[in-house]
């Protein structure tokens, strides 16, 4: 579990100029954040406990006992670590959308006020009604309070995240890492699930107690144990096809998430694109600033999608890491460092 919290602490978060920083995230959530500190407790509970329980185990069957109440308490530490990971990104997504939402808003302002101001000259002139002008005017009053409410809405947001990290919020730029790399295979991913593990344990005790039942055990006791063993097989296989189920569900997720966010990529590129082109035209006087207001709102709504997809992929790929326990800390380091340095090239470029 140590491994994956290193792992995590690598590939979770965004790819920034400086590594640290991505220690400095994740470590100082560390300290303050009850998820990741329950499942510190919750670890160091399950082990005590079992080392206790081995002690006192009198034989085999008190040994597998002692194995599946250790993995109970695994099974609730990662139950954490995923809430505890989940937290960290919805914090930074919150944060990120928040402030695209704050521009919409403000733009939208602008958008209202231009449009009030233009029925006030023409109602002035009266070539317009005073509905007109009334409606223009509470378009207008409600742009302002969704802008007011979208600004408490971010403050909100920053709050959540220092509160949840202990840092002020600083831009982080998430990268999308290429998820292909960090698949295990179907043996690794079943040999990892703690439901597995529980579930041949279970297997392991109900065989014990069919070997050692008493030399005058009743033919109904007889039965009575190979019944329960093979519910108790019958278990085992169904918790290994429920773990080969949610490993290829996420790595289903991954697939579409991923095609999704290159499709999102080039449509933020292209919106981007036509506002690029709009700026153009509205400093040459070919469009109006209200043209302009509305490219900006929707390259803006664009980011607002791509960033919503990003978070998904983001968490998807986390709890993916979590349950497959795997250790790909060097893979995940690599991924960072190219990243930095495509990033650096496109720069100097």
């Amino acid at each position: 579990m140590k491994k994956i919290l290193l792992l995590m602490l690598m590939c979770l978060l965004a790819l920034t100029t400086f590594s640290t920083s991505l220690i400095t995230i994740v470590d100082r959530a560390k300290e303050v954040n009850p998820n990741y500190v329950l499942s510190e407790l919750n670890s160091e509970k399950a082990e005590l406990d079992y080392e206790k329980a081995m002690i006192e185990a009198m034989n085999e069957k008190m040994e597998l006992a002692a194995e599946i109440n250790k993995f109970s308490g695994d099974q609730q530490v990662l139950r954490n670590l995923t809430d505890f990971y989940a937290e960290i990104l919805d914090d930074i997504f919150t944060v990120k959308t928040q402030k695209l939402d704050k521009q919409i808003k403000a733009l939208n302002v602008e958008i209202a006020k231009k449009d009030y101001e233009d029925k006030k000259d023409l109602f002035d002139k009266d070539l317009v009604s005073e509905n007109d002008l009334t409606d223009a005017s509470l378009t207008y009053q409600d742009a302002q309070s969704s802008l007011s409410k979208s600004e408490k809405d971010l403050q909100v947001a920053l709050d959540t995240f220092k509160r949840d990290t202990s840092l002020d919020y600083d831009e982080v730029d998430l990268f999308v890492p290429e998820y292909e790399k960090i698949l295990v295979s179907k043996e690794e991913w079943v040999d990892a699930n703690i439901s597995v593990k529980i579930a041949s344990d279970n297997v392991d005790i109900a065989s014990y107690d069919k070997q050692n039942l008493s030399s005058n055990a009743s033919k109904y006791q007889k039965k009575l144990a190979d019944i329960n063993l093979k519910q108790k097989e019958i278990d085992m296989r169904l918790a290994v096809i429920s773990a080969e189920d949610q490993k290829q569900n996420f790595e289903d997720t991954l697939d579409f998430l991923k095609e999704q966010l290159e499709t999102l990529d080039e449509r933020v590129g292209l919106v981007k694109d036509n506002l690029d082109d709009i700026k153009t035209r509205y400093k040459k006087g070919l469009v109006s600033e209200t043209e302009l207001n509305n490219q900006e709102i929707a390259y803006l709504n664009q980011l607002n999608q791509y960033y919503s997809t990003l978070n998904s992929y983001w968490t998807t790929l986390s709890n993916y890491l979590l349950n497959s326990d795997s250790d790909l800390e060097e893979l995940i380091r690599n991924e960072i460092q190219q990243q930095e340095a495509k990033n650096n090239t496109e720069k100097d470029g």
